[in-house]
């Protein structure tokens, strides 16, 4: 009977580890090319879930984020960034997309500059992130979230941008390319990124970039995050200029389009 009994509590902790390892695994997998949505704003979450079949918040107005018919690239999703102005409430904006938890994903997105884009001295571009929402100057010190976008610097020299548990400042940190690289004006790029969560409490995890094929950054020493669990389960669709003051802004009205963006 004991035997009997030891055999089903094992059978059973077996099913629950088999359980969370496949919650674990599960991935969310987006495609959107925008060939078939139509023109117009995207400042409310039920346009966000139209196109991506979630949302979390949103933060735009006045048509900062449409969908638009490029003279050459068909439909894209334009973010538009006024003169003078940061922050995604009055540049840009931003949402965000729930994702099945999961310890890897892939994000992938094209996106063009306009012909004259002033790059000042930053704004953000989208990223992974997983936990609590961690941005805006409170840092992930706590270990319960992260937060993994990209920054477009002074001459377009992009960085990685991240709010994570080991963060030395308020603020996220700023981590360089491994190679030397710059965005320009008019520029049109496919971004790649690979992230891969770090075992609790430890600082392996992983971030890998690549801009056109090549691979400008390689990173296996992060700790993101360790509570409760360390996961991806959120993408970051930011882009505004800023940086805490108008120093950030830009000197004229400019935009950047974004098209076929992937996660997988």
């Amino acid at each position: 009977m004991v035997k009997k009994l030891q055999l089903a509590v094992l059978l059973a902790l077996l099913a629950i580890s088999a359980f969370s390892l496949k919650s674990a695994q599960a991935k969310s997998s987006i495609y959107q090319t925008f060939s078939s949505a139509k023109e117009g704003d995207v400042d409310k979450c039920k346009h966000v879930r139209r196109l991506f079949g979630s949302c979390l918040g949103i933060k735009t107005d006045n048509s900062r984020i449409d969908i638009v018919t490029h003279p050459t690239n068909g439909k894209v999703l334009r973010f538009r960034y006024p003169q003078g102005q940061i922050s995604p409430d009055h540049s840009g904006g931003s949402f965000s997309l729930s994702l099945e938890p999961s310890l890897t994903y892939n994000f992938e997105y094209t996106v063009r500059f306009g012909s004259d884009f002033d790059y000042s001295r930053g704004g953000k571009l989208p990223g992974l992130a997983g936990g609590r929402v961690y941005n805006g100057g409170r840092p992930a010190t706590n270990g319960d979230g992260f937060n993994a976008r990209l920054h477009w610097n002074t001459n377009g020299v992009p960085t990685l941008y991240l709010y994570y548990q080991d963060q030395p400042g308020i603020y996220g940190q700023h981590i360089p390319m491994d190679v030397s690289f710059n965005f320009v004006p008019n520029g049109q790029y496919r971004i790649t990124q690979y992230l891969q969560m770090n075992t609790s409490g430890q600082a392996n995890g992983i971030f890998r970039l690549w801009i056109d094929g090549q691979q400008v950054l390689n990173r296996s020493d992060i700790r993101f995050m360790s509570y409760p669990s360390p996961v991806i389960d959120r993408v970051s669709f930011d882009s505004f200029f800023g940086g805490g003051d108008s120093s950030f802004a830009p000197s004229r009205n400019t935009h950047a389009d974004f098209d076929n963006i992937r996660i997988w």
